[in-house]
């Protein structure tokens, strides 16, 4: 092994070959791909791979047969053995006479490394040396849901409207000819278009599938349905994703009067309660409970969001106010990080903070 430094440089480290100078070496040299139109290996694609063996020693190798394995659950290899006699000059080359023909899973993972072991066995000597490969594919992600009624963007009870369901390729490998198709169980929502196709989708490039959706007249606001989307494409690859079509809008109005609509949690010195004073619109309002020195009322909300979006809320504050903030105010929390805090007069104002899908506990 060898060690190279130098000032304001990272550390080098390498090994050095080194072949006793009477007996034969044998290893890899030049390795050619050729798969589809380019030397890339790609999802669902045919390589053939060329190999040319090396001799770095000072005899000639008598070059007895080569043994190729692998143990991979995405290639299959066009054959096991080359029995192939012949001789590798001393300091010189030798091509197999057949390529290696490789064939690539539709469902081969981006950047899989792909591992050839070649056994050669000469007069004198064994050797074992391994062919590494890389493998490309696309990923395919819904990255957003977007309703086009050209207004709220919101499907309400009763409504038909088109909507968008962006992708986006953060693969390694183009992707065409795609087909989508989407299913769902839920009874307050039907497709009346629900296939789709698009041309291409290139390396990190995004687009969007369109599909025609009516909710029932009796679907709660609120209601979430989970949609399978099924996409097919070149060379056999296929996928199956999920999104999430909200039926109006998934909060609370508190104009039940009560604060059971969503599983809010009461904590601290004293509940929030919903009261007709002063409210943004309608007659209710959510408020905190009346506390005195060194006391706390706190709101909460967990849940498990089957997609990101924003979270907002409109806001009042009438307290105390402290330059520092540290003694009366109203503060907002995502999973226990503070967000924001006000104090003092503040008047009616919306806040809203972008959340990922998963769980999330908002205080």
């Amino acid at each position: 092994d060898v060690m190279i430094t130098a000032h304001n440089y990272d550390i080098y480290y390498g090994t050095i070959l080194v072949v006793p100078s009477l007996e034969a070496y044998v290893v890899l040299g030049n390795v050619d791909v050729v798969s589809g139109s380019n030397d890339i290996i790609e999802f669902g694609e045919s390589a053939q791979v060329s190999v040319t063996l090396s001799n770095l020693g000072n005899q000639d190798a008598v070059l007895n047969s080569v043994a190729i394995s692998e143990n991979d659950p995405w290639i299959t290899v066009s054959t096991t053995q080359f029995d192939t006699p012949g001789t590798i000059p001393a300091l010189g080359d030798f091509q197999l006479p057949d390529d290696l023909v490789l064939t690539i899973s539709p469902e081969i993972p981006d950047q899989h490394e792909i591992v050839i072991t070649l056994t050669i066995e000469t007069d004198s000597n064994s050797w074992t040396r391994e062919l590494r490969l890389t493998a490309f594919a696309p990923e395919i992600n819904v990255t957003n849901v977007l309703i086009m009624d050209y207004a709220e963007h919101l499907l309400d009870p009763g409504e038909t409207s088109d909507f968008r369901v962006y992708i986006q390729n953060t693969g390694s490998a183009a992707i065409g000819n795609m087909s989508a198709t989407i299913t769902n169980t839920d009874a307050n929502i039907t497709f009346n278009n629900d296939s789709d196709s698009m041309d291409m989708l290139y390396i990190n490039g995004e687009d969007f599938l369109l599909f025609n959706v009516t909710a029932s007249d009796n679907a709660p606001p609120g209601n979430l349905t989970l949609v399978e989307m099924q996409i097919s494409s070149d060379n056999g690859w296929q996928r199956n994703l999920q999104f999430v079509l909200c039926v109006g809008y998934f909060g609370d109005d508190f104009e039940t009067n009560t604060l059971t609509r969503l599983p809010w949690e009461d904590s601290g010195s004293t509940p929030w309660v919903t009261t007709t004073v002063n409210p943004y619109e309608g007659i209710y309002c959510a408020r905190a409970g009346f506390i005195s020195h060194e006391q706390t009322t706190v709101l909460s909300l967990s849940i498990n969001l089957m997609q990101g979006g924003d979270i907002s809320f409109f806001r009042q504050v009438s307290c105390e106010q402290d330059p520092d903030d540290n003694f009366d105010y109203l503060s907002f929390s995502i999973n226990g990080t503070e967000m924001e805090r006000w104090d003092g007069e503040v008047s009616w104002s919306e806040e809203s903070y972008p959340v990922q899908p998963g769980p999330h506990n908002f205080t």
